[in-house]
């Protein structure tokens, strides 16, 4: 009586091995037990050799006829047994692309998403001077005036409130009447009756002048930038150099606006300094360095960002 075959040796570790049921076919052994993953026991050809040679139909040599589709074992089982079998490999679910690999965070590449963050001055800041400092916008020049005029108001009626008061005249009495008796006069009749004292307005209006030139003189001789600017985020500075403006520049560059807004109150001079007042308020919006009459009568302009201070020794650093 002769032995029948022999049954091949248990394998030591996973992977396609001959099948103990069957030895035209290999079968997956999972490090434990075999499982039901089988194929055909042939030479596999890798795909360049198959194409180069042009001796395969429907994935198979000639002469044989086509193998089974390879079934993988399952995903995390390494493959890598006998007959150059390939290793299973973990498909991404997406159109069986390769597995995503994860880029770093925000702190790899440069430590930023997407392309190198631009300097700030660099992108989206308008027209720029000749050494290239941007110009600041017409949006904060506005409210940093807005700013500094009720600054500036708010000093003139705290120091000049009794001559506003008495500049007034009958003003005030006429309004508490027509708040007592109800009555509300035309405006004929108000114009009539209504009486100011010019020399007490006068002096008040003198006063709030003083107040503006002096208020923009210092503030911009000292540090190059008054509250309302400092708020914004801007300065002013002379369009040759960057630095804090000397008392002259400064002094040169604040009189105009205080000084039309007083000869609005003059009956003659009213007629050209009310032009004059919005012309240098808008001359701004198409001048190339965005200067208005006042910036060009002290050779200035407003940028954006603070002015350096000058040494000790006079010079400004660069």
């Amino acid at each position: 009586m002769t032995d029948g075959p022999a049954t091949p040796p248990r394998p030591d570790r996973a992977g396609w091995f001959d099948d103990p049921e069957n030895s035209e076919q290999l079968r997956y052994f999972d490090g434990i037990l075999w499982t039901d993953h089988v194929t055909p026991r042939r030479t596999i050809w890798s795909p360049s050799e198959a194409a180069s040679d042009g001796s395969t139909v429907g994935g198979s040599t000639a002469g044989e006829q086509p193998a089974a589709p390879h079934s993988y074992p399952p995903v995390g089982h390494s493959s890598d047994g006998p007959f150059g079998y390939p290793p299973v490999q973990r498909r991404d679910d997406r159109a069986g692309r390769p597995p995503h690999t994860h880029q770093q965070g925000p702190h790899s590449g440069g430590g930023h998403y997407g392309p190198p963050a631009q300097q700030w001055g660099q992108v989206g800041n308008g027209p720029t001077i000749a050494d290239g400092t941007p110009l600041a916008s017409v949006g904060a020049r506005i409210g940093a005036w807005i700013l500094d005029s009720l600054i500036t108001w708010t000093l003139g009626l705290i120091l000049g409130g009794y001559l506003l008061w008495r500049g007034l005249g009958n003003y005030p009495d006429i309004v508490a009447e027509a708040l007592r008796s109800g009555v509300v006069p035309d405006t004929a009749a108000l114009a009539d009756q209504i009486r100011f004292d010019l020399p007490w307005m006068g002096a008040f209006a003198v006063l709030q002048m003083l107040i503006g030139v002096g208020y923009h003189t210092v503030f911009l001789s000292r540090s190059g930038a008054t509250p309302g600017k400092q708020i914004a985020g801007i300065s002013v500075r002379r369009v040759d150099r960057a630095g804090v403006l000397s008392a002259a520049d400064a002094l040169r560059r604040s009189m105009l606006r205080p000084v039309l807004w007083l000869f609005t109150y003059t009956p003659l001079l009213s007629l050209f300094a009310l032009p004059l007042s919005i012309m240098d308020a808008l001359l701004g919006l198409w001048d190339p360095k965005r200067q208005t009459l006042h910036d060009k009568l002290g050779g200035t302009v407003v940028v954006r960002g603070r002015q350096p201070r000058p040494t000790r020794d006079g010079a400004t650093p660069r």
